[in-house]
């Protein structure tokens, strides 16, 4: 490709993408770098830290990562790109790792209606969907049970009767890596509770920049058995809808994705990624270090505030099953089932998922007249074991008006 007007269109069909529309920052940069490689400069780092990031002398490498931990996000921003709406360009804009320059090459060509399916998801989704259709099939009499509950739940009137495409989206757990000290250089898997997002790790590594060397980003996630589980409970709900179901991790989340789909949320608060500031939104906040949950009033005060009692791994304990329902603002419906622990996420599943989740709500003190639409946010208490949650009771619920 020897017209720069060719390249130049390269850049402006990224930067035109919806994930570079909503990062000015990033925007800049990749065009800074892209100004860069038309005038046939190569660029160090230092250079990149004064001329965009306006450090001055004192600028060192060692004790600042800013360049190298922003280069790295700018290249997932591009390859989500090329896996995305770019998959079927001619040519594909690189920056190699290693590397601060530009490359422009031939991209192999996928047809556009293959799936693009990254071989580190491979063993999870097969895994997933296997334990899907094996809970989905040994279910007896699915189909009954499914009406019962799209005919007298009022929480799945839109996803079923309006036009928009359901997207389900799968909370999945962010995870990075390190290499062990042995002679194979092999990888240990390392998991920090605060650390749940890769701006999370890029505020952590700005603050402790001695460990950007030991602790690296993880190419794949993970996701609980929770997730599976409450997928086949969900999925039969969803049969009677004519419209395309389609499944989301979350951390590869747009928020185009929200404007064009009906929602459902599914996971852990630790994995809501970007839907952690939708959140915010309607009013509620978490923690995950110790864990608490607040319900805040319209001056952002905290009125209400649940704490979670989570022990070791394998004994009984006290989780909150959260169900948020709320009008997006692409004229859809966005439902979120969460919970600090997986017997939080089945508990707030099998309350959405019943035909009597209605008269669940309504008790001595509450009674609940469901408008249509049905908007509303609820904590319910769920107590189990493992991923069996044993009891429950309501313990706060509040209509949202649309």
């Amino acid at each position: 490709m020897e017209s720069n007007t060719e390249k130049e269109a390269i850049l402006e069909e990224i930067l035109n993408s919806p994930d570079f529309q909503r990062s000015q920052k990033y925007s800049d940069l990749l065009r800074y770098l892209f100004t860069a490689y038309l005038d046939g400069k190569l660029l160090k780092e230092i250079v990149i830290a004064t001329d965009f990031f306006g450090k001055d002398a004192r600028f060192n490498p060692s004790d600042d990562p800013i360049v190298r931990v922003y280069i790295g996000n700018l290249r997932k921003k591009i390859e989500h790109y090329y896996l995305t709406e770019g998959r079927s360009n001619e040519y594909k804009l690189d920056i190699p790792r290693g590397h601060y320059d530009i490359q422009i090459s031939k991209q192999e060509y996928v047809h556009p209606n293959s799936k693009i399916i990254l071989p580190v998801y491979l063993s999870i989704i097969f895994l997933l969907f296997a334990v899907i259709i094996f809970l989905w099939f040994d279910r007896k009499d699915t189909s009954h049970s499914s009406n019962s509950v799209a005919l007298s739940n009022p929480v799945w009137e839109e996803f079923l009767n309006n036009s928009k495409p359901i997207l389900v989206v799968l909370g999945d757990h962010f995870f990075m890596y390190k290499y062990r000290i042995d002679k194979k250089r092999s990888k240990a898997y390392i998991r920090y509770a605060d650390i749940n997002s890769p701006q999370a790790y890029h505020d952590f590594i700005l603050k402790h920049p001695e460990l950007q060397n030991e602790l690296q980003l993880l190419d794949f996630t993970y996701m609980r058995p929770s997730i599976a589980w409450s997928l086949s409970e969900i999925l039969p709900v969803l049969q009677s809808s004519k419209n395309e179901i389609t499944l989301k991790l979350a951390s590869e989340l747009l928020w185009s994705d929200m404007e064009n789909h009906n929602v459902i949320f599914i996971g852990q608060f630790k994995t809501l990624y970007i839907l952690e500031e939708l959140l915010k939104s309607f009013e509620i906040e978490f923690e995950t270090i110790p864990p608490a949950l607040y319900i805040l009033d319209e001056n952002m005060e905290k009125k209400h505030s649940f704490i979670p009692e989570l022990p070791d791994q394998g004994k009984y304990h006290q989780d909150y099953g959260v169900l948020v329902k709320v009008k997006g603002t692409g004229d859809n419906s966005i439902l979120l089932l969460l919970g600090f622990d997986e017997v939080g996420v089945i508990g707030a599943t099998k309350k959405v998922t019943s035909s009597d989740f209605v008269e669940t709500l309504n008790s001595d003190t509450l009674r609940v007249k469901p408008e249509r639409p049905f908007y509303f946010r609820s904590v319910f208490k769920i107590q189990g074991f493992r991923r069996t949650d044993l009891e429950s009771e309501l313990l706060y619920f509040e209509s949202i008006k649309d």
